[in-house]
């Protein structure tokens, strides 16, 4: 994903999708995969925002198939209504 310039003196946040698996459930969250430190040639108003990427997709590759394991996010909580 191609980021936007960062606010003015903020470091940008990479983030990136994290799987991990059991015999009854699939966790998937989002993880701080690098931090870019700001720079002076950062601007102002029209600035990326880390949290504009909780909105942006994510790829993970399941070992094996979700099947009847449930899904659910890193809080535990579920992330799929079956039904």
């Amino acid at each position: 994903m191609k980021l936007k310039a960062p606010c003015r003196g903020e470091p940008t946040l990479r983030l990136a999708a994290k799987a991990t698996e059991s015999v009854t459930a699939v966790t998937v969250g989002l993880y701080v995969a690098e931090i870019v430190p700001a720079t002076a040639t950062t601007t102002g108003d029209d600035c990326f925002r880390d949290f504009e990427q909780l909105a942006e997709p994510y790829q993970v590759r399941l070992n094996a198939p979700l099947g009847n394991r449930g899904l659910v996010g890193a809080s535990g909580a579920s992330a799929v209504t079956r039904g």
